[in-house]
């Protein structure tokens, strides 16, 4: 075997190579976690002294009846409201927080207020009203990075990728469904999945699990049945829906093609954790670019529930194809703009595997990472070895060659799978062309 080119550079790196397989799922679990955290968000009431009350009950999508009462106190006013919520919930309007669907009934949909408007005009010490005038300084940042912003917190971009979910976004203002209200969506549809994964005839049908989901989260069918969540691509959907609003909500979160690379930087997180692990590779990460704020703010992230082919872990690939085809990109003009990652994996010893092992949850003992290894792997005599901050760190740089001894194996392609989130620290983000 070639000796390996070594290479001295300091927070410099090449492109190439690293995936996370159960991403989707990772990022499922932990944003259910942090929305279940959430504390409940406080409404202000503010009460018109002529006590007007505007019913607009409607099936989901549709704009519904709207009747204006006006009553000559507040009391009435309430009497008549806490009435109706009754008659078309059979719920207390006092009883709401321990609030109980019905057959046939509506649902209680809890929403968030939009922030109140910064005022426009002010008036101090009885003096003339003057206008407030708010003073932004110019962004200082290149322009790449000023377009790399604009494009991860894009309305545009979260609007695209619920409207691929059939969504409507017009008739569905999905930014003001509140994080309890999304979290209880989370755990429909983990009711959804334990139900898949359970004998027939074992509790809840999958009809009513589905219709409790969409009951939570609001969808516009119209006066069609809503299809039933009956199966793990359906269900998959639906958490990546559920993802998607999440992160909007929170912003305003086949054959290989070789993308085009347009731009990289250099990312610097916390520090290493694992300073005294060797065998370090850079490996590559592909996502999706509605998650890809939420990486860059807490990085890659291991969650109780997750999993995959090796098992509930964080996935990587030396193949950039194979990370290529988990980044889902947003319309950019003429282009297809997608975002991939670069991250630094302590590999330590590897235990190697060619066949399925989903039920992993860490290495076997004296070991710290597990290898999947595929039918091909880049050509180990052309690696190239960087110094970043005092590490070690090889790069794959070869073309990718077959492993007679893998031939055999499960996978076509090697997944890298590390089980503690602080093996890996990401080096830098790339923007392609898809």
């Amino acid at each position: 075997m070639a000796p390996k080119r070594k290479l001295q550079v300091q927070h410099e790196g090449p492109e190439k190579k690293g995936r996370q397989g159960a991403e989707e799922e990772d990022s499922f679990r932990s944003t259910a976690e942090a929305l279940k955290a959430t504390p409940a968000e406080k409404c202000i009431a503010r009460v018109d002294p002529s006590c007007p009350l505007s019913c607009n009950p409607g099936t989901q999508g549709e704009v519904g009846q709207s009747k204006l009462n006006r009553f000559v106190s507040l009391e009435d006013a309430k009497k008549d409201f806490e009435k109706k919520f009754r008659d078309k919930t059979k719920n207390s309007w006092a009883e709401r927080d321990r609030f109980v669907a019905h057959p046939g009934k509506y649902t209680l949909i809890e929403v968030q207020r939009e922030d109140e408007a910064q005022e426009a005009v002010v008036q101090a010490d009885r003096g003339p009203v003057r206008a407030v005038v708010q003073r932004v300084q110019p962004c200082s940042l290149d322009a790449a990075t000023q377009k790399l912003i604009t494009n991860i917190f894009s309305k545009d971009m979260f609007q695209n990728a619920m409207a691929l979910m059939n969504l409507d976004v017009k008739k569905m203002p999905l930014g003001k469904l509140s994080k309890q209200q999304i979290a209880r969506g989370f755990e429909a549809l983990e009711a959804v999945e334990a139900a898949l994964k359970a004998p027939a005839d074992s509790g809840h049908s999958l009809e009513e699990l589905s219709s409790h989901f969409y009951t939570i989260i609001p969808h516009n069918f119209g006066r069609s049945q809503p299809p039933p969540i009956n199966s793990p691509e359906l269900l998959q959907a639906k958490k990546d829906m559920l993802l998607v609003i999440h992160a909007y909500l929170k912003q305003t979160s086949n054959s290989y093609r070789p993308p085009a690379l347009q731009h990289v930087w250099k990312v610097d997180r916390e520090g290493e954790v694992h300073a005294k692990l060797g065998n370090r590779k850079l490996l590559w990460h592909g996502t999706n670019v509605a998650v890809v704020a939420a990486i860059l703010t807490s990085g890659l992230r291991i969650m109780p529930h997750s999993g995959g082919q090796v098992g509930k872990g964080i996935y990587f690939a030396s193949e950039n194809s194979k990370s290529a085809g988990y980044v889902t990109g947003m319309s950019c003009g003429a282009h297809c703009v997608g975002y991939m990652f670069l991250g630094e994996v302590a590999l330590g010893r590897e235990y190697q595997i060619t066949v399925d092992k989903p039920s992993l949850k860490q290495p076997p003992s004296g070991f710290d990472s597990v290898i999947a290894r595929g039918h091909t792997e880049p050509d180990p005599t052309q690696d190239t070895e960087l110094k970043l901050d005092g590490q070690r760190v090889v790069v794959p740089q070869g073309q990718p060659m077959l492993c007679p001894e893998f031939r055999s194996s499960n996978f076509l392609q090697s997944e890298y799978l590390i089980y503690q989130e602080s093996q890996c620290r990401l080096r830098y983000l790339l923007e392609i062309h898809l």
